[in-house]
């Protein structure tokens, strides 16, 4: 039976397909085709995920294939070697790259293992690997830079009890990072000009509606309705330095609006905008080691 249409075309497509080799006076096909079980069968195949297993000629007459699925996974941050002074370096050359560990439980009763791993199309995987905690050695090949990581292990001749799947992922830098950095980079640059012009309490209207309006901007990215919560985890710092940038914006806007500490209040812009160019900058560095 040709499974091709039933699997990537639509519900209609599907039933056309198999209509008219039903009409073609194939047996098997009406037969499907009146019962209601097999069409619920093929309605599940259709909307779900279809399981290809490679299976050897000759081998043992018994052979039990297990397939699951999850998205319930604790996503608290676990690394390798968490003291390791290259982790560290590492860390503070990919500040946003975050570090995981899957369960697998079972897998090292099976001859071999598999395990698929797809993330937000907003985030990278930059490294897997199935891991053995045990021996804290790799089992089978790594996956770098890819967008779902396809990760395999041949653990019949092991003597194997606790396996993982150990997960990096980063994020696009055409996304929320570079858009942050922009913002921030905006507000710290409108904070420096309103701290050399002098400031004019008289007529504060025009510095604090800019202001106001750049510091808006941070509702439009850090605006996290929907989004998958390992979005919400990688993107948390850099969330947290836009809040902070936003934050800077208001206290300037406030300090000259109600005329705070008097009516030039050039130190607080000034501290303002030094605050907001730290966090501007580590928001730049963020966008800048993002995955491409």
């Amino acid at each position: 039976m040709e499974l091709g249409p039933i699997v990537y075309g639509s519900p209609d497509v599907a039933r056309e397909s198999l209509v008219e080799m039903a009409e073609g006076g194939d047996e098997l096909h009406e037969a499907v085709l009146e019962d209601p079980m097999c069409q619920a069968l093929f309605a599940a195949l259709w909307q779900n995920y279809v399981l290809f297993a490679v299976l050897e000629p000759g081998g043992p007459n018994r052979r039990i294939l297990k397939y699951s699925y999850g998205d319930e996974f604790d996503l608290s941050e676990r690394r390798i070697n968490s003291l390791d002074p290259s982790e560290i370096i590492e860390r503070a050359w990919r500040p946003d790259r975050r570090a995981f560990f899957i369960d697998c439980p079972g897998a090292w009763r099976a001859a071999s293992f598999h395990v698929e791993i797809a993330i937000p199309s907003e985030l990278r995987i930059r490294d897997a690997v199935l891991w053995d905690l045990d021996l804290e050695t790799p089992l089978g090949d790594w996956d770098h830079d890819v967008n779902r990581a396809a990760l395999y292990a041949d653990t019949e001749a092991q003597d194997l009890h606790d396996i993982q799947a150990y997960v990096e992922v980063s994020p696009e830098r055409a996304g929320h990072s570079l858009q942050a950095a922009m913002i921030a980079s905006a507000v710290a640059a409108l904070l420096w000009a309103g701290a050399l012009s002098g400031l004019d309490a008289t007529n504060p209207g025009p510095a604090v509606s800019i202001l106001l309006a750049g510091a808006a901007l941070f509702s439009g990215v850090s605006a996290n309705l929907g989004e998958h919560r390992l979005v919400r985890m990688i993107y948390k710092t850099g969330r947290r330095l836009l809040t902070t940038v936003a934050l800077m914006a208001l206290i300037g806007s406030v300090s000259l609006a109600m005329e705070i500490p008097d009516q030039h209040p050039v130190c607080v812009w000034t501290a303002a905008a030094v605050v907001s160019s730290l966090a501007a900058a580590r928001l730049s560095w963020s966008a800048f080691r993002a995955s491409a």
